[in-house]
């Protein structure tokens, strides 16, 4: 119980020293100022409006006192965003790579299918099974003999 009740008036305290302009509620500028002075860390926009959406139950774009969890939580979502994004990235990262090496791999299909003009030597080959069986027909003729 007294465990509880100290972190409660530790929530009120830095409740109180996150409303800069005591109106009662923290407004988003307020907790990006507020989480920036208190964790040391530079914040963007688009996390505070994050904790903000998650943190305020009542919907109104301001957290009241009942609705303010403590900086420790706010630290604690903070850190799950940050995992979320790095995580977003290596895979955006992958997703990448597997693209390029699905490029790779069709223009080796492409290059496999070759699509050039024949080189003499293409030409010869592609004559040889032509030239087989007429030998083998000269041969036999000379087994007539």
């Amino acid at each position: 119980a007294e465990r509880a009740e100290a972190l409660a008036a530790a929530a009120e305290k830095a409740f109180r020293d996150f409303d800069t302009n005591k109106d009662g509620e923290i407004s988003m500028a307020e907790l990006k100022a507020g989480l920036e002075k208190t964790l040391k860390v530079e914040l963007s926009d688009s996390r505070v409006k994050k904790l903000m959406k998650d943190f305020d139950t009542s919907g109104d774009g301001a957290l009241q006192l009942d609705e303010f969890v403590g900086v420790d939580q706010f630290r604690n979502k903070l850190e799950a965003l940050a995992r979320e994004e790095r995580d977003a990235a290596a895979a955006a990262k992958k997703a990448a790579l597997l693209e390029a090496e699905q490029a790779a791999l069709a223009e080796a299909r492409l290059e496999f299918l070759n699509e050039s003009e024949p080189t003499t030597t293409d030409k010869l080959v592609s004559v040889l099974p032509y030239l087989f069986p007429l030998m083998d027909g000269l041969q036999y003729g000379r087994f007539i003999l």
